[in-house]
Protein backbone atom coordinates (compact mmCIF):
# COMPACT_ATOMS: atom_id res chain seq x y z
CA UNK A 1 0.00 0.00 0.00
CA UNK A 2 1.27 3.16 -0.97
CA UNK A 3 0.15 6.47 0.72
CA UNK A 4 -2.18 5.60 2.99
CA UNK A 5 -3.23 9.38 2.91
CA UNK A 6 -2.15 9.91 -0.22
CA UNK A 7 -4.33 12.90 -2.40
CA UNK A 8 -5.81 11.72 -5.74
CA UNK A 9 -5.58 13.47 -8.91
CA UNK A 10 -7.90 13.27 -12.07
CA UNK A 11 -6.28 13.48 -15.60
CA UNK A 12 -6.18 17.75 -15.15
CA UNK A 13 -4.49 17.40 -12.20
CA UNK A 14 -7.20 18.58 -10.09
CA UNK A 15 -7.83 16.81 -6.65
CA UNK A 16 -10.60 13.94 -6.63
CA UNK A 17 -13.42 15.55 -5.45
CA UNK A 18 -17.13 13.38 -3.97
CA UNK A 19 -20.27 13.91 -5.59
CA UNK A 20 -18.57 14.88 -8.75
CA UNK A 21 -18.82 12.81 -11.99
CA UNK A 22 -15.72 10.80 -13.56
CA UNK A 23 -14.87 8.85 -16.25
CA UNK A 24 -12.98 5.82 -15.13
CA UNK A 25 -9.47 5.30 -17.75
CA UNK A 26 -7.25 2.55 -18.14
CA UNK A 27 -3.77 2.90 -17.35
CA UNK A 28 -2.75 1.74 -20.82
CA UNK A 29 -4.50 3.13 -23.79
CA UNK A 30 -5.32 0.33 -25.84
CA UNK A 31 -6.22 -2.12 -23.83
CA UNK A 32 -9.96 -1.59 -23.54
CA UNK A 33 -11.87 -0.60 -20.86
CA UNK A 34 -10.94 3.19 -22.20
CA UNK A 35 -14.55 4.30 -21.87
CA UNK A 36 -14.84 2.90 -18.23
CA UNK A 37 -18.07 1.88 -17.03
CA UNK A 38 -21.28 0.91 -17.69
CA UNK A 39 -23.92 -1.40 -16.62
CA UNK A 40 -25.40 -4.44 -18.20
CA UNK A 41 -28.32 -6.49 -17.07
CA UNK A 42 -29.11 -10.26 -17.29
CA UNK A 43 -31.32 -12.58 -15.63
CA UNK A 44 -32.39 -9.70 -13.52
CA UNK A 45 -28.84 -8.81 -12.47
CA UNK A 46 -27.44 -5.84 -12.80
CA UNK A 47 -23.43 -6.50 -13.60
CA UNK A 48 -20.94 -3.63 -13.77
CA UNK A 49 -18.88 -4.13 -17.13
CA UNK A 50 -15.99 -2.62 -18.60
CA UNK A 51 -16.12 -1.91 -21.91
CA UNK A 52 -14.54 -3.93 -24.46
CA UNK A 53 -12.84 -0.48 -26.79
CA UNK A 54 -11.21 2.67 -26.15
CA UNK A 55 -13.29 4.59 -27.93
CA UNK A 56 -16.67 3.55 -26.66
CA UNK A 57 -18.85 5.84 -24.21
CA UNK A 58 -19.31 4.98 -20.97
CA UNK A 59 -21.12 6.37 -17.84
CA UNK A 60 -19.57 8.48 -15.23
CA UNK A 61 -19.08 7.62 -12.10
CA UNK A 62 -19.44 9.40 -8.59
CA UNK A 63 -17.36 8.68 -6.07
CA UNK A 64 -18.39 9.47 -2.02
CA UNK A 65 -16.50 8.54 0.73
CA UNK A 66 -17.42 7.00 4.00
CA UNK A 67 -16.15 9.58 6.12
CA UNK A 68 -15.80 13.05 4.08
CA UNK A 69 -12.54 14.78 4.34
CA UNK A 70 -11.60 18.71 4.71
CA UNK A 71 -12.10 19.85 1.21
CA UNK A 72 -14.63 16.91 -0.20
CA UNK A 73 -11.48 15.82 -1.15
CA UNK A 74 -11.03 11.96 -2.04
CA UNK A 75 -7.85 10.10 -0.83
CA UNK A 76 -6.20 7.11 -1.03
CA UNK A 77 -6.87 4.10 1.17
CA UNK A 78 -10.34 5.69 2.21
CA UNK A 79 -13.79 3.31 2.34
CA UNK A 80 -15.75 5.10 -0.43
CA UNK A 81 -18.86 4.59 -2.71
CA UNK A 82 -18.94 4.34 -6.03
CA UNK A 83 -21.99 4.60 -8.13
CA UNK A 84 -23.00 5.46 -11.86
CA UNK A 85 -23.81 9.41 -12.20
CA UNK A 86 -27.16 8.62 -14.45
CA UNK A 87 -28.36 5.18 -13.78
CA UNK A 88 -30.98 3.71 -16.16
CA UNK A 89 -29.30 0.79 -17.70
CA UNK A 90 -31.60 -1.72 -15.29
CA UNK A 91 -34.77 -0.32 -14.53
CA UNK A 92 -35.74 1.35 -11.46
CA UNK A 93 -35.64 -1.36 -8.97
CA UNK A 94 -31.92 -1.17 -8.68
CA UNK A 95 -29.81 2.05 -7.57
CA UNK A 96 -27.14 2.84 -9.62
CA UNK A 97 -24.70 2.05 -6.69
CA UNK A 98 -21.62 -0.36 -7.05
CA UNK A 99 -21.77 -3.70 -4.62
CA UNK A 100 -19.66 -7.15 -4.25
CA UNK A 101 -22.73 -9.54 -5.34
CA UNK A 102 -22.95 -13.27 -3.58
CA UNK A 103 -20.44 -15.87 -5.24
CA UNK A 104 -21.83 -16.36 -8.91
CA UNK A 105 -22.61 -20.49 -8.71
CA UNK A 106 -21.57 -20.95 -12.75
CA UNK A 107 -17.85 -18.97 -12.46
CA UNK A 108 -17.03 -18.59 -8.71
CA UNK A 109 -16.51 -15.17 -8.67
CA UNK A 110 -18.28 -12.39 -7.04
CA UNK A 111 -19.13 -10.09 -9.67
CA UNK A 112 -19.91 -6.09 -8.74
CA UNK A 113 -23.28 -5.33 -9.55
CA UNK A 114 -25.41 -2.28 -9.14
CA UNK A 115 -28.06 -1.82 -7.03
CA UNK A 116 -25.76 -1.34 -3.38
CA UNK A 117 -26.60 1.59 -0.75
CA UNK A 118 -24.96 4.74 -0.75
CA UNK A 119 -23.85 5.63 2.51
CA UNK A 120 -24.76 4.63 5.73
CA UNK A 121 -20.88 3.03 6.54
CA UNK A 122 -21.22 -0.21 9.11
CA UNK A 123 -21.50 -4.01 8.68
CA UNK A 124 -25.40 -4.01 7.11
CA UNK A 125 -23.02 -2.08 3.98
CA UNK A 126 -19.79 -3.72 3.68
CA UNK A 127 -20.11 -4.87 0.44
CA UNK A 128 -21.11 -1.43 -0.89
CA UNK A 129 -17.69 -0.14 -0.13
CA UNK A 130 -14.20 0.18 -2.18
CA UNK A 131 -11.59 2.02 -2.61
CA UNK A 132 -8.92 3.98 -4.76
CA UNK A 133 -5.30 2.35 -4.48
CA UNK A 134 -1.94 4.25 -5.50
CA UNK A 135 -0.27 1.93 -7.79
CA UNK A 136 4.26 2.55 -7.84
CA UNK A 137 3.75 4.72 -11.22
CA UNK A 138 2.44 8.60 -10.97
CA UNK A 139 -1.10 9.41 -10.68
CA UNK A 140 -2.07 6.18 -11.69
CA UNK A 141 -4.88 3.90 -9.34
CA UNK A 142 -6.51 1.15 -8.95
CA UNK A 143 -9.95 0.16 -7.47
CA UNK A 144 -9.95 -2.42 -4.82
CA UNK A 145 -12.41 -4.15 -2.54
CA UNK A 146 -11.03 -3.43 0.99
CA UNK A 147 -13.88 -1.98 2.89
CA UNK A 148 -12.80 -0.88 6.82
CA UNK A 149 -16.67 0.32 7.48
CA UNK A 150 -17.18 -3.04 9.98
CA UNK A 151 -14.85 -3.97 12.61
CA UNK A 152 -16.82 -6.89 13.12
CA UNK A 153 -15.64 -8.98 9.83
CA UNK A 154 -12.55 -9.56 8.64
CA UNK A 155 -12.37 -8.48 5.12
CA UNK A 156 -9.82 -10.18 2.44
CA UNK A 157 -8.86 -7.06 0.38
CA UNK A 158 -8.95 -8.19 -3.40
CA UNK A 159 -8.49 -5.73 -6.88
CA UNK A 160 -11.05 -4.99 -8.68
CA UNK A 161 -10.60 -6.48 -12.35
CA UNK A 162 -12.79 -7.70 -15.54
CA UNK A 163 -13.47 -10.98 -15.96
CA UNK A 164 -13.59 -12.31 -19.69
CA UNK A 165 -16.40 -15.14 -19.30
CA UNK A 166 -16.50 -17.16 -23.26
CA UNK A 167 -19.62 -16.61 -24.56
CA UNK A 168 -20.92 -13.61 -22.06
CA UNK A 169 -20.00 -10.80 -24.95
CA UNK A 170 -18.50 -8.20 -21.79
CA UNK A 171 -16.00 -8.07 -19.35
CA UNK A 172 -18.06 -8.38 -16.04
CA UNK A 173 -16.19 -6.27 -13.24
CA UNK A 174 -15.38 -9.26 -10.15
CA UNK A 175 -12.88 -9.21 -7.05
CA UNK A 176 -9.72 -10.51 -8.55
CA UNK A 177 -6.42 -11.86 -7.06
Amino acid sequence: MIGADYELYDTGMEHLLADTPYYILPVQSGGGGGGGFYAYEVNATCYAVQQPFDDLPSRAVIFNPARPEDGGWISANKDLNIKFEYFFDCGSSSSGVLQVNTTDEATGQHFITAGGVEGNPGCGTITNWFQIEKLPSDYSYKLIYCPSVCDLVNVTCRDVGAFDQPGFGFLRLFLSD
